[in-house]
């Protein structure tokens, strides 16, 4: 199989894990440290809606010459506090908010 018939070429990504344990004040700062290390293109995760917003908050505000914030990618982030998109510009949610899953169970 050639790189052209696959998602991604080979080498070309490299995926780091960072525990955050769960905690509002080392959540925020794992996405930090990779930052300044100039290794943080975009977020996948945060189990912790507390380590979540902070983070989600500060990405449309981490730009460079290349890019206009770090997109942040969440299974969780279901309460209406993630709503605001002028808030939260990078942040996406794989599934729905709470207030959308009760509308289309009632």
């Amino acid at each position: 199989m050639t790189w052209a018939l696959e998602y991604v070429p080979p080498d070309s990504m490299a995926i780091t894990y960072r525990d955050s344990r769960l905690s509002d004040a080392h959540g925020p700062n794992v996405a930090i440290q990779q930052l300044v290390k100039n290794r943080l293109d975009c977020i996948i995760g945060y189990a912790f809606v507390y380590a979540l917003a902070p983070v989600a908050r500060m990405c449309p505000y981490w730009q460079d010459d290349d890019s206009n914030g770090i997109p942040v990618i969440t299974p969780i982030g279901l309460t209406m506090n993630l709503d605001n998109k002028l808030e939260y510009q990078t942040l996406t949610r794989i599934s729905g908010p709470y207030k959308v899953c009760a509308f289309l169970i009632s």
